[in-house]
Parts: C-alpha cells; structure tokens; sequence
C-alpha cells in the first residue's frame, strides 16, 4: 500500500523542505498552506490543493491535520514528534509551533518541481511568512478576505463562529477568476504542460525573429 501524490501533500511537503531552518512547526504548516491556495487563487484564479480549511480560533487549518500529518509521516514523507501531535492541547493553540516537522526520506519525492508555475509563489509566501511568530502570521491570516468574510457571516448570524469553511462559502471565485490577467493564465497553463520551457528565452527568441524580419528584404512584385 502507498500514498497518493495528492496536491495538498505537495504542498505540504513542499512546504517541509522549502522551510530549511526555520524550523516549522504545525501552526504554521497550517497557516502557510492557507495562504498559499488563498493567494493561489488571487493570483491565478483557480484551486490548488481544493482544501476548504476549517475555522478554528487562531484562523484556518487543513482539514482532519493531525491524521494527514500521522498518515504522511506513516510513508516517510516528514517526520516530528508523534505523541506530542497525539496530546489533546485543544483545538488549535500556540502549543503547536513547538512540534517541529522535519524532512523524511521522500519528502523531495512528493514536493513541487521548481519548474512548476507554483514553486515561485510557495517559495516567496515561505520567505515572506515563515519566520513570523504565531500571532504575527495568525494576524496576516486574519487580514485576508476569506476570513474576513467569515467573520462578518459570523456577526450576521452564521451558527459556526469555529468549524467552518473558510475557503468554501467565503470567498468570490467568480469574482477573483474574472480578475486575473489572462496573461498570467495562459502562461500558468502554458508551465503546466511545458514546464522545462524557458520562457525568459523564449521571449529573447521572439524579439530577435522580429528584429530580422524587419531586416528582410522587400522583393518587388510581379
């Protein structure tokens, strides 16, 4: 029996190795991944990982987290300190930056390719967020608008002030899709099928083709 290379383990994963020394621990596993399909979505206008993240009070979380994480330390791919995870601390507290999750033996197996469209945006959200202290990052994660959409469905009456999906009801996809410049889609889906394209040459390439057609001689016509 094996894992599946899902996208949310990806990115999981990926978030483990691209971390290094910054010694991420559970709390801000969970809190970079939000950020990563948020600003996916704000960026590209489509779902990554396709998870919803469930509100817990110091902001999203990926759903049933501790049973991934036991399920994916289960097949090499990170590795902490299973009895500390196991402890009831409740929901969601600051205890949980002291877990530390490390790279395991396939942890690079199921990470992003750096040729993915993703990587950048993964690897710039890491450097960005990743050293923040647990209630700078829960701060960031409130200011994005999925949760602040929660909470004004909150005052006006929403039952589920904690458990609910941020990433579900929350957030104008319509909206947000219609927003990103097609530019960026096309070069996103472009990477997707191509993704040992250099598109930096590319562009070269194509200005210089334009350069010597300029210089083609005009033949007269007959």
């Amino acid at each position: 029996m094996n894992i599946k290379t899902t996208n949310l383990n990806q990115i999981i994963a990926s978030i483990i190795l691209l971390s290094g020394d910054k010694n991420v621990g559970v709390f801000h596993l969970n809190k970079l991944a939000y950020l990563f399909e948020f600003f996916h979505i704000k960026n590209f206008g489509k779902r990554y990982t396709k998870e919803f993240f469930i509100k817990l009070p110091h902001g999203p979380v990926i759903s049933n987290y501790k049973s991934k994480l036991i399920e994916l330390q289960k097949f090499s791919i990170c590795s902490f300190d299973l009895a500390a995870l196991k402890k009831d601390r409740g929901m969601d507290d600051f205890n949980y930056e002291k877990i530390i999750i490390s790279p395991a033996r396939r942890t690079n197996m199921f990470s992003l390719s750096d040729a993915h469209p993703a990587f950048q945006l993964l690897s710039q959200i890491i450097d960005k967020y990743a050293s923040l202290s647990c209630k700078e990052i829960e701060t960031v994660v409130y200011e994005t608008l999925p949760v602040k959409n929660y909470l004004t469905k909150v005052e006006q009456g929403y039952k589920k002030e904690i458990g609910g999906m941020v990433l579900k009801d929350c957030i104008p996809m319509t909206k947000m899709r219609s927003s990103v410049n097609p530019a960026i889609k096309m070069y996103y889906e472009h990477k997707l099928k191509f993704p040992d394209d250099d598109i930096e040459q590319m562009e070269i390439t194509e200005k210089e083709f334009q350069f010597l057609e300029k210089m083609r001689p005009e033949f007269p016509s007959y």
